[in-house]
């Protein structure tokens, strides 16, 4: 239920920001990818998101060079702290 919850969020956060797309997964196993015109390599921008998104609270992990956002929360992550990481990702995704 509450990999369902998170899974539609990440597809809420699409539509809100271009800049996220394909979300996926299973579960609480989730993945988004980072997508921005004329970039290849996403190592700088995964760095520079991860730390906009510590200083807000929240800790993400990268894979594929830093495309692709992996969420792999703990089982008693609550829909309070699902909803505060989408308004972190949602807030600093124009600073990218």
């Amino acid at each position: 239920e509450t990999g369902k919850y998170f899974l539609g969020k990440l597809e809420e956060l699409e539509k809100a920001c271009p800049a996220y797309t394909k979300a996926r997964g299973q579960g609480l196993m989730l993945g988004l990818d980072l997508q921005l015109e004329g970039v290849e390599d996403y190592r700088k921008i995964y760095q520079k998101l991860t730390e906009e998104a510590t200083k807000e609270g929240v800790l993400l992990q990268g894979t594929n060079g830093g495309q692709v956002l992996r969420f792999l929360p703990d089982y008693l992550i609550q829909k309070e702290d699902i909803d505060f990481c989408m308004d972190v990702l949602k807030r600093i995704a124009p600073r990218m």
